[in-house]
């Protein structure tokens, strides 16, 4: 049974966090409807990064990440959106990404938010959807797509997958991320935390359509965010767990998968002297989400 009081103490954490950046204290406002929200998307993005400079990749896509929808404020504007986090990190990077260093990954030449993906399932059904990935990095010899979590992965999972994906063949089909659809069904319920299910399908679409030798070797990377004191707290630790349990289900596969959390690639980031902003970009990333819940 996953516990709530960790996740509204998460949310607690970084709505703090988020005021403490903005040099004011929590507001005395725990009934509010909207507590979690930042006035505006804009409000909600950290020194460096420009609303500009991304907004088409969001109207392009289908999150409707951006929009207002019947008073309720943007997805995006919510103090813990995981796409608010994937912006803040890598929006700096959105018209040059060679200098980002991640991983062992080679130079990239472009960067984009919510990439659409087709997995070719609408062919066979009008109603199928596309995934679309937080961010698609491209090189010459890879291309990277990445899912971002937030607080997500700690409302409870339901690993479904319609009949339309049965209608899948050749070099996808033997893969060992189509072969992992039938365990996923068999128990639906096996991962708590780890939505299994949509990185599948992620990696589904990354392999249709990047598949051919004039695109990079594709691969996904599963970056999600914990708090400073994650170790204390079983939620967290079974995370890790299943992150472990579902790389080696897909270990080996010609689309590889790789996870790391936001501190991880922070961290990182520190070590780096260039590019001669980066370390004024992490302390601002660490003041706003480096939090201890």
């Amino acid at each position: 049974m996953l516990d709530n009081k960790t996740l509204e103490r998460s949310k607690r954490a970084i709505r703090q966090a988020y005021w403490a950046s903005k040099g004011m204290a929590l507001p005395d406002n725990s009934g509010g409807r909207y507590i979690n929200y930042a006035e505006s998307v804009e409000a909600n993005l950290i020194s460096g990064v420009c609303l500009s400079e991304f907004r088409e990749d969001y109207e392009l896509g289908k999150g409707s990440e951006l929009t207002s929808r019947k008073g309720q404020p943007p997805k995006m504007a919510a103090m813990f959106s995981s796409s608010a986090m994937v912006v803040n990190t890598f929006g700096p990077w959105r018209t040059d990404p060679s200098t980002l260093i991640l991983k062992s990954y080679p130079v990239f030449q472009s960067l984009r938010f919510e990439a659409a993906c087709p997995n070719g399932l609408k062919q066979y059904s009008p109603r199928a959807t596309d995934p679309h990935l937080d961010l698609l990095l491209k090189s010459p010899d890879v291309v990277l797509g990445i899912e971002s979590k937030c607080l997500e992965y700690l409302l409870p999972k339901k690993a479904v997958f319609s009949k339309t994906y049965d209608k899948i063949s050749k070099e996808r089909k033997c893969s060992l991320w189509f072969k992992y659809v039938e365990v996923l069904r068999a128990n639906s319920h096996q991962y708590q935390y780890l939505d299994a299910a949509q990185l599948i399908k992620h990696a589904l679409g990354l392999s249709y359509t990047f598949a051919g030798k004039q695109h990079g070797s594709p691969a996904l990377l599963y970056l999600f965010w914990e708090p400073t004191n994650w170790n204390n707290f079983d939620e967290f630790k079974r995370h890790h767990d299943e992150i472990e349990r579902f790389s080696r289900a897909v270990s080996g596969d010609a689309l590889g998968f790789e996870a790391l959390s936001y501190l991880e690639m922070w961290a990182n980031w520190q070590q780096t002297s260039s590019p001669d902003w980066l370390s004024r970009h992490v302390k601002n990333l660490l003041a706003r989400y480096a939090v201890e819940i």
